[in-house]
């Protein structure tokens, strides 16, 4: 799969999904959402493929959650990173209304927050690390000192011969120095968004991401957690 959305390109991955998540039937999968050269911007921002799922129960809160992954110097907030749902919401009509998590105002009036913290696993379907090895930037790596986290290389070079403590103790989103390159872990965080479906049908959820750096990318798991 790979889809073109303007500000963005979205792909499917095989190698860097949620432990319990989505799936083509077969495979563990995930959508990569890679922005555009051009910096994206609020009104014109990255977007994943819709995800969608019947409901069946009317009149009731329905809190929906995506999970994330992300490999940058800080962790995204609401002004980054956001879903955007649509459900029927109108008692008696079916109508359709959209409900994100974007920070409550585009103008900056209203502070961004930062993501909820998550400690889903991603690590599955990552390669091990490898002692004296040579990395390139890019590069994904689990440990199993750290089980759950995945380490982005973010300066490549060779690796040490043993295994540095540094990864064990590593959080999401610390550097880790091994030998001649550096690991960083990526930040796991979900997003959440409450609606309250007046009537039974179908239910759609769209990742929304932007950040000032062109090529920044970013993970998410297409299932949606519905409670």
């Amino acid at each position: 799969m790979q889809r073109v959305y303007g500000a963005s390109q979205v792909i499917q991955d095989a190698v860097l999904v949620r432990t319990g998540g989505a799936s083509d039937g077969v495979t563990p999968i995930s959508h990569r959402i890679t922005l555009c050269g051009t910096t994206a911007l609020d009104i014109y921002p990255g977007r994943g493929v819709a995800v969608t799922t019947r409901y069946n129960t009317t009149g009731a809160s329905k809190t929906i959650t995506i999970e994330t992954i992300y490999n940058g110097a800080t962790a995204l907030t609401n002004a980054q990173c956001w879903i955007e749902v649509e459900a029927l919401t109108t008692a008696g009509a079916p109508l359709g209304s959209l409900t994100n998590s974007h920070v409550a105002n585009y103008l900056g009036s209203t502070a961004a927050a930062t993501l909820t913290a998550s400690t889903k696993a991603w690590d599955s379907q990552v390669t091990a690390r490898q002692n004296s090895h040579a990395y390139v930037t890019g590069d994904r790596i689990k440990v199993a000192t750290n089980p759950g986290r995945v380490f982005f290389c973010t300066s490549g070079g060779t690796s040490a011969g043993s295994e540095p403590g540094g990864y064990a103790t590593a959080v999401d989103g610390g550097a880790v120095t091994d030998n001649g390159a550096t690991f960083r872990a990526g930040w796991r965080e979900s997003m959440v968004v409450t609606v309250t479906p007046q009537m039974a049908g179908m239910l759609s959820a769209v990742v929304k991401f932007v950040t000032s750096t062109g090529g920044d990318v970013l993970w998410y798991d297409p299932y949606l957690t519905i409670a």
